[in-house]
């Protein structure tokens, strides 16, 4: 299950704070590229198109998508 698509800073720390709060949270998946925001954009309209909703991490954006 997905539970977030998104841009970190500090990789370690997110998944830090995601594996000590977020109960659903079993592993991480993660993928460099120098178009970072354009490649968010594009996983997050992919999920979006398969699932008909945003991953429970980002519905705080609904409204951009």
């Amino acid at each position: 299950m997905v539970t977030d698509i998104g841009c970190h800073n500090n990789m370690e720390k997110n998944i830090q704070e995601q594996l000590s709060s977020n109960l659903n949270a079993r592993y991480f998946n993660y993928e460099e590229d120098p178009m970072y925001t354009k490649k968010e954009s594009e996983l997050i309209q992919q999920f979006l198109q398969k699932h008909g909703h945003l991953p429970p991490g980002n519905e705080e954006i609904e409204d951009l998508f």
